[in-house]
């Protein structure tokens, strides 16, 4: 009776190690797929809490120049310039 009660207790213990196997299997996926779900929201927190890019701390030499004044006018010997004229919002409301 000793053997076949050994064997039976084998048994009923692979069937727990099969079932815990399982169990941990699953418990893997789930963290897996919550610590994907956890870093899609973190890159989604990122990408809506930073502020727009900053500007460069140094001017570009290319685009910066020392200020142009315009040249002279030239004499005019008739009538002066042409008034601006407004846009029609400016001289329905201005």
């Amino acid at each position: 009776m000793a053997l076949t009660e050994a064997q039976e207790r084998i048994r009923e213990l692979e069937r727990e190690a099969l079932e815990l196997r399982f169990r941990a299997e699953k418990a893997e996926a789930i963290a897996q797929e919550r610590g994907s779900a956890l870093e899609a929201e973190r890159m989604a927190l990122r990408m809506l809490t930073t502020g727009p890019p900053t500007a460069p701390a140094e001017p570009d030499p290319e685009t910066t120049s020392a200020p142009v004044s315009p040249p002279p006018a030239p004499e005019q010997s008739g009538p002066g310039p042409e008034p601006v004229r407004q846009s029609w919002w400016r001289r329905t409301f201005g």
